[in-house]
């Protein structure tokens, strides 16, 4: 099965999106996994949590690539192994 994304209306016709603009606009996602948080784009987080979702939804488990502030984690994603997003903005609870 595909998945379709949603299209990026940000991106300017030369495909780069200004630093300046980025900053205002796009709020940072936070991946808390394995008792760590990754702080991500929305457009990294999105393609993790694609990958991961597949993998879920197929019953498979791998080692999915998610780039963060702080480098590149590869995280290995199966049904049993919890992890939670939320807006890196938010407190988080408990």
């Amino acid at each position: 099965m595909e998945h379709q994304g949603v299209a990026d209306t940000s991106v300017q016709s030369s495909g780069v999106v200004p630093s300046s603009f980025r900053a205002r606009t796009m709020r940072p996602v936070c991946i808390h996994y394995g008792g760590h948080d990754f702080i991500a784009s929305p457009e990294m987080a999105g393609i993790f949590l694609r990958h991961a979702q597949q993998l879920v939804d197929d019953d498979d488990a791998q080692l999915v690539p998610l780039l963060h502030r702080d480098g590149i984690e590869l995280l290995y994603v199966d049904a049993d192994i919890p992890f939670s997003v939320r807006d890196a903005t938010d407190e988080p609870k408990g």
